[in-house]
């Protein structure tokens, strides 16, 4: 398969790496993405040294203007989730661009598993609710929810794609769910590697000069995009549903697949940045644990909850 022309990439995959001084995400042709998925906790985990989204609003907070990308599974099945039905996760994601009820044109969240837990057709309500109290973007590129799902509050918040010029750069979004769970108020999951072909075509020919899928499949289902694609798919895919860090890189296209560990323990740090070759990406692993202090905002709220 022909490689993308004027597209490459320099991994930069480490652990174990401490918070920098605040790095200005301002700069013309340079762009920030945060990266979290499976985050079932908004505490965090291990007695609260690790994790938890307090330390993912400090991560943040370096890098001003960063986008921020939850790859799925976040409103269930925590302690917290059963009393609340994920009230307290809205709440506090609602937090992690630091502004209290002003709605966050840089964060992307796509649709886990999990977020079907309560999945009988009475349970639709509470979705509903819940997308609508998010202060942030939801991608359902391959769901087809039945048509009553699609309130005027959905609608402002649930989108197919989103073409972002942030920066100097246009950036291209779009989410796919895999078909783990059938919920009553769902008709269906189209094919992954379909949407995923057509999402691309959209946003490349609406101007996109990068691509991005953010997904909660399988890593199989995943590399099998990049596979069978090639040049017509996206140029990364940052995923979730699996609970550990990975990485693979595509030999054909050195398209990347990119995953964190669950429960913000890590958080995926990339810089997409315009070089005379194109434009380049760098990828390292941010790990948040104890030594990152504490959004002071977030805890306060994690501490309410």
């Amino acid at each position: 398969m022909q490689r993308l022309t004027h597209i490459w990439l320099l991994l930069l995959f480490t652990s174990g790496c401490a918070l920098q001084s605040q790095i200005s995400n301002d700069a013309t042709d340079v762009v920030t993405l945060i990266a979290i998925n499976d985050v079932y906790r908004i505490e965090g985990v291990d007695a609260r040294r690790a994790g938890g989204l307090s330390r993912v609003r400090s991560l943040r907070a370096k890098t001003p203007n960063s986008l921020l990308l939850h790859a799925g599974d976040f409103l269930a099945p925590s302690l917290l989730s059963r009393s609340y039905q994920g009230e307290q996760m809205i709440g506090t994601m609602n937090l992690l661009d630091g502004l209290p009820g002003k709605f966050d044109p840089y964060m992307f969240v796509v649709f886990g598993n999990h977020e079907f837990d309560l999945s009988r057709h009475k349970d639709m309500a509470t979705l509903q609710t819940r997308i609508s109290e998010s202060e942030f973007t939801w991608l359902g590129s391959n769901i087809d929810f039945e048509p009553t799902f699609y309130s005027s509050e959905v609608l402002m918040r649930l989108k197919k794609s989103k073409l972002l010029h942030h920066n100097g750069i246009n950036i291209g979004i779009f989410g796919l769910t895999g078909n783990y769970k059938q919920p009553d108020y769902i008709e269906g999951f189209a094919d992954p590697i379909r949407v995923a072909a057509e999402m691309t075509l959209h946003l490349r020919d609406a101007g996109a000069e990068y691509v991005i899928a953010l997904t909660h499949l399988t890593a199989r289902e995943d590399a099998e995009i990049l596979e069978r694609l090639g040049a017509d798919g996206p140029d990364l895919i940052i995923g979730g549903h699996e609970h550990e860090r990975l990485q693979h890189l595509d030999p054909e296209t050195e398209k990347l697949v990119i995953k964190a560990d669950a429960e913000a323990r890590s958080a995926s740090r990339f810089t997409l940045k315009r070089a005379d070759s194109g434009l380049h990406l760098e990828h390292e692993y941010v790990d948040l644990d104890a030594s990152v202090i504490e959004d002071p905002l977030v805890k306060h709220t994690v501490d309410e909850w």
